[in-house]
């Protein structure tokens, strides 16, 4: 997911939830919490299977 948010434990103990698609839908389970919205630097955004080459048709000589 291209967003993820990050909850604080403590000082410097933290972990991610990386299952967001946006700022805002994140800032919505951050807001009340000891917790920041962060954009997730892994995500490599949707992978589009490769194109198909179309077959030529048989030439017959």
């Amino acid at each position: 997911y291209p967003v993820c948010l990050q909850i604080y434990r403590g000082m410097t103990d933290f972990y991610f939830e990386c299952g967001y698609t946006s700022i805002p839908q994140c800032q919505m389970s951050a807001s009340g919490r000891a917790a920041q919205c962060i954009v997730n630097p892994y995500y490599t955004g949707t992978r589009k299977p490769p194109r198909q080459r179309q077959r030529q048709p048989r030439r017959e000589y």
